[in-house]
């Protein structure tokens, strides 16, 4: 039996997505020497948004279905832009890798959200023995020394944690009020 083949075309998406994207909070750091963080991140997501806009209309989909659907969106929009405000003002005060990994826990609060606010997600012992193994292998990842914790980037940070907390409580929201009901290119 011959095995199927590995077409290249996936794979080069696939490297160079990984390409832009690993190199996103490196990219952002050192821009930031010569450009307002929050003016970068505001730039980002005008230029994303229009493009994204354009994109709904020429297909031919509403961007806004209801008003109850915008007012939702309004919400998903102050949580993501101030999680993306915070990544990218943490930046100023930490180091990229670092960033990486504390906006990445947002799945760790995306579980704690489901278990309080969706029903039918709730944490059982398994997720929570799993939640707590990877919360202590990020605190041993940034401990110095076992037993101490540096807090020479703590600013940084903490903005990031809150950052991934944003993320985690914005995928909550979007279950809760909005997978049911519309699109995903319209959150």
């Amino acid at each position: 039996m011959e095995e199927p083949r590995l077409h290249w075309q996936p794979v080069a998406i696939l490297v160079i997505l990984a390409l832009i994207w690993g190199g996103n909070m490196a990219s952002i750091k050192i821009a930031a020497r010569d450009m307002a963080p929050l003016f970068m991140a505001g730039v980002r997501s005008l230029v994303a948004s229009i493009g994204l806009f354009i994109w709904m209309k020429i297909k031919g989909m509403e961007v806004f279905p209801s008003r109850a659907i915008l007012a939702h969106g309004i919400v998903v929009g102050v949580l993501f832009g101030v999680e993306f405000g915070l990544i990218y003002e943490g930046l100023a005060f930490t180091l990229a890798s670092r960033v990486y990994v504390l906006v990445y826990t947002a799945p760790f609060f995306a579980a704690l959200g489901a278990h309080c606010f969706l029903e039918g997600d709730h944490l059982n012992s398994w997720k929570v023995s799993g939640l707590a193994i990877a919360f202590f292998g990020i605190v041993t990842l940034f401990s110095r020394k076992m037993g101490s914790l540096s807090t020479e980037y703590l600013p940084g940070d903490l903005m990031a944690l809150v950052a991934g907390a944003l993320w985690g409580m914005t995928t909550v929201y979007i279950k809760k009020f909005l997978s049911p009901r519309v699109l995903p290119l319209q959150i």
